[in-house]
Parts: structure tokens; sequence; C-alpha cells
């Protein structure tokens, strides 16, 4: 009797697990089984068991349900394929689903995937989600992923022969290794901040698709069975070697609106010349060996190229980067309506450069340490860097350029200055202890420093016509001011420390007063709506030069004691007083 009831028990027990119903919170998703094409609620009392679940073998196929939890999944064990793209899922598990060979969730939400022994898996669709990161490589059966449009910017693929197909543009990747995937065919990365990839090991490799790259250079010469190659839109894009023997296979080629592409390496440039499913920016050159220099100006470039002494020693029409380092001679390149010059730091040999009446306006000079002799004069410069060119000996800069500034502190070997017309607001020569001329004429100087303690050297030094300049800070303001070689406006003066002479202020207690002109040639007026009881006229060292009390309102100073300089003049009212800075020119 015992035996019966413990088997009755047990039997029991087994039914009510065979009747377990499996925890559906989403309505949309517990509806899209319970009405599954194929069915899946076997018994139609509107639940589904588990029982059910575990003994559905076919493909979950629930697209575009409105689906925003897949809870439930789980507990089918032994589906093949899970087809829920076009929902609103935020986090899918399918570690439980270990037989899984197909998954495609792409245009949801999922910023959370996780799985584990999903070995079986070869075709993995997880496109316009949120992932930022994914790790597939223990997915060691997959034939194929496409998880583009979302946030990644890490993914790690499996090694091996089997994966041949990889899609991942538009996300945040800076570093894709396909160096072990070795079977790859078809990979596109269109839209990443990558901006190198190596392919080399990737000798299957049939179609390549990188629309808006950032890649700098790509070489695919190991890749002689490729197809189709894009890289339109890859404006940072410089070279391309695509010499693999067997550009005769490739049926596109597209390398357009790289603006930055030079050249591009190839086996035969009459054949890819003459085909027109090959195409690249005008600027662009296919040669048979791009080891070449950067240029982005075509009036740049012809320059190089039809420069005498030569430079293009091999006659292809290219600059290669040896040619440009074994330049030593005066370069040349003035008049040619240039107006970018990038390229000429491969020339870091190059001694002396002469880019006169050109439209440059920046350059970078800082591989070219060896300068010492530039002349941009007649450009249209607005920075210039020089920091880095230490040899510089001469430094001319003249006419229709736009500086307003220019660090020369490291410039200790430079003898000579000239940056007439410019915007200069400030020099400082105080470093520059060899300088032996100076031209700032027609600039905004404010400040000029010349105290360099070897101002004895400086034998030229122009720099009239700035009219906000008041004060030229000198090793002897005597010897300066003696110096007929050294040319000033008439109201700047020369001193020891100008600091000190421009920090004195005007000083006012309240007295209504006017002086005018300020700068003045030697006559000016003084007004004040009191009267005005005293006038007395100091010298910058607070020497008295004249004083009078001319007891009405208004004053008209005109006296030849007054020679050019700073003077302050203080001017007694009835019952106030007040101080002015006036410039004689």
């Amino acid at each position: 009797m015992i035996k019966k009831i413990l088997f009755s028990m047990v039997a029991l027990i087994g039914l009510q697990l065979h009747a377990q119903i499996v925890n559906i919170p989403d309505i949309n998703f517990k509806n899209a089984l319970l009405t599954h094409n194929i069915v899946i609620d076997t018994n139609m009392d509107g639940e589904i068991q588990v029982a059910e679940a575990e003994s559905f073998t076919g493909a979950i196929f629930v697209p575009g349900k409105n689906i925003t939890d897949v809870t439930g999944l789980e507990t089918f064990k032994n589906i093949t394929k899970l087809y829920v793209w076009q929902n609103q899922i935020t986090s899918l598990d399918i570690s439980q689903n270990t037989l899984l060979e197909d998954v495609q969730f792409y245009e949801n939400e999922v910023a959370d995937f996780t799985f584990n022994n999903n070995t079986s898996i070869t075709n993995l669709r997880c496109n316009d989600n949120k992932l930022t990161a994914l790790d597939i490589s223990s997915l060691s059966n997959l034939t194929s992923i496409n998880c583009s449009n979302n946030l990644l910017s890490t993914i790690l693929f499996p090694s091996g022969n089997r994966l041949a197909t990889i899609a991942v543009s538009n996300n945040q990747l800076t570093d894709l290794d396909v160096t072990n995937v070795t079977a790859l065919e078809i990979i596109g990365f269109s839209d990443n901040p990558l901006t190198t990839i190596d392919l080399s090991s990737n000798t299957d490799l049939l179609n390549i698709t990188a629309f808006n790259s950032m890649l700098q250079e790509i070489d695919l010469s190991s890749n002689n069975k490729l197809k189709t190659v894009t890289f339109f839109g890859s404006q940072n894009l410089e070279k391309i070697n695509i010499q693999n023997g067997a550009n005769n296979n490739i049926t596109l080629f597209n390398g357009g609106n790289c603006a930055k592409l030079v050249c591009i390496q190839v086996d035969d440039i009459a054949v890819v010349n003459n085909n027109i499913s090959w195409t690249k920016e005008v600027l662009a050159e296919f040669s048979l060996d791009c080891n070449a220099v950067i240029i982005s100006d075509i009036n740049f470039k012809n320059a190089l190229i039809n420069h005498n002494p030569s430079i293009d020693t091999n006659n292809d029409n290219i600059i290669q980067t040896t040619e440009a380092e074994a330049f030593t001679d005066h370069l040349i390149i003035s008049a040619n309506n240039i107006s970018d010059i990038k390229g000429i730091e491969y020339f870091t040999n190059l001694t002396q450069l002469s880019n006169r009446e050109n439209l440059v306006r920046t350059a970078d000079l800082s591989k070219n340490t060896k300068l010492e002799h530039l002349d941009f004069t007649n450009n249209r410069l607005t920075d210039l860097d020089v920091s880095q060119n230490t040899a510089l000996k001469n430094i001319i800069i003249n006419g229709f350029n736009n500086l307003t500034s220019i660090d020369l502190s490291n410039n200790t070997a430079l003898e000579v200055f000239e940056a007439d017309d410019n915007r200069l607001t400030s020099i400082d020569i105080t470093s520059n202890t060899v300088l032996t001329r100076l031209w700032l004429r027609r600039n905004q100087l404010t400040e000029l420093n010349l105290k360099n303690g070897a101002n004895s050297i400086l034998i030229d030094m122009q720099a009239t016509i700035n009219p906000n300049l008041e004060c030229i800070q000198v090793d002897d303001a005597t010897a300066a001011a003696n110096n007929s070689n050294w040319q000033k406006d008439n109201s700047v003066t020369y001193s020891i420390n100008c600091q000190q002479v421009l920090g004195i202020d005007d000083f006012n207690s309240g007295l209504s007063l006017e002086v005018y002109p300020n700068p003045t040639n030697g006559t000016f007026t003084i007004n004040s709506k009191e009267t005005i009881t005293d006038i007395t006229i100091y010298t910058l060292q607070g020497k008295k030069v004249k004083s009078i009390s001319p007891n009405k309102n208004s004053m008209v100073i005109t006296d030849t004691i007054l020679t050019t300089g700073v003077y302050f003049v203080h001017v007694q009212g009835a019952t106030k007083n007040a101080v002015k800075r006036v410039i004689i020119k």
C-alpha cells in the first residue's frame, strides 16, 4: 500500500512540473509566442508551459511586435534560431539557449547582450542597437556578424578560418584587430574614428567598404583577391597601397572625395588610368611607388616638380620622401599662387626657404630644424611658429601678412628679423643677442623690448608708424636716442624700464578737464569748467620744465622747450586738481 502511495506522489509531482508555466512579463512577447506561426502553445490553454518551451526546436520569429522584455526566452533551451528584430528590447540574454545558430536582434535598443557557451552561433545581426563593447571571441563557429550603427568602442573577434563577413560601420572604434580572422572575405568599417588597420593577414579578402573613414594610410598589397574597394569621403586618407599584383581583378575602386589623398600605389599606371571603374581625387596620383610627400596644394606640387635645381630626380612627377630629405639646397617657390605648403615637413635637411608673393596663411615648420633663412614676404600669414627652428639666422615676413604675434625666444642665432606691414602688437628680442637688423614699420605695436644686452650690434632698427607705441625698452636710453640708424615715431620714448614709464597713470581729483590734441606736435589746449590757477609741466624723470598761472578756464600751451617725449601736466583748479600725461611727437 505504501509503495502505491509513493508512486502516486512521484507521478503527481512530475505532472505538476510538466505543467509549470513560463513567466513572460512582457504581454507583447507572450502574445507573439501564443500566436506564433509555428505553434508553441500546443495545448491551446493560452499559456506557455515549460515543457512546451523546452520541446520547441524551431525558430522563434517575433519581429516588429513592440517587445521590450524577453524574459522567458531562457526556457527555450532547444531553439536554433532567434529573430527579434525591430522591437524595443534593451537587454538580451541568450546564455541558456546554447543551441542557437542564427541570432538576429537588429533595430532594437539593446545595450546589454549576454551569452555563454553559445558556440553554435554562425550568424549574428546586432546592428542598430546601443552596444558599447562586444567580445565575441568565444563564438568559434561564427561566419558573419553585422553590428553596425551601435556605440562600440571595442570589439573582439574569434580567431580561425570561419568568420568571413564583418560589418561594424558607424561605431566609435579606434582599434579593429582582424589579424587572426584568416578567412575574412568582406569587411565594412565606415564612419569610425579608426586611423589605422592591418589587413595583411586577410589574404582572402574580396570587399572593403570604408566610407568616411579616418584612416591616414592603408596597405592592401597582400590582398590579391580583392574585387571592390571603397574609401569615398575618407578625408584624412593620404596614401593607399593596392599594388597587389591583381589589379585586373578589381571591378570597383572608389577613392573619391578624399581631400588629402595624394598617392595610390598600383600595378600598372596606364591600366588603372584607363579603367572607368577606378575613381580618385584629381590631386591624387597613381604611382608605382607611393613613398611620396603628402602635398595638398597643386601649385606647391608643381613648383616642387619643376624646381631648379631638381628635386624630382627620378622624373615620375611625384616627390618621394627620400627626394625631399636629400634636398639641402635653397628651395624657391615664390610667386606660384600657393596657399598651402603641407609637405614641407618632409624637407628635413632644408636650410633656405623662399616663399615670397604667395597666399600662405599658416605653415608648420617644426620638422625643418636646419632652416637658416626664411622668407615669407607678401603672403597672408596669420600664424607662424618658429620655436623649433633654432638655427634660423634670417626671418623675413614683410608685406601683406597679418601676424599679430611671434615668439622669437628660442631663435638665439637670429641676425635679421624683418616684419614690416604686419599687425604685430608686441615684440621681445631679449633672447636675440646677435640681432643686427630689426624692421617693424607699419605695425600695431604697443610693446617693444630691445633690452638684450647687445644693442650695440643692432645697427639697423626701424619701428616707425606704430601709433599705439609709447615706449621702447633698451639697454641705454641715451645711446638709443643718439643712434641715427634707429628710427621710431617722435612720440615714442626710449627707456631702460618701460613698465615704470607706462605705469604712471593720469590722476584726477574731480577737476573737469580736457587736454587736446594728445599726442601733439608741440601745441595743445587745456580746458576746464572752473578757473585754472596753475599749470606745471614735468618730464618723466620729474624735472619741472614749465610753470604758468593762467587764472582762466582755457590755456593754449605753445613752447619750444617741450621736445619730443612724454610729459606730465599738473593742472590746479580753484578747489580741485588733475595730472594728465601728454605725448609730444
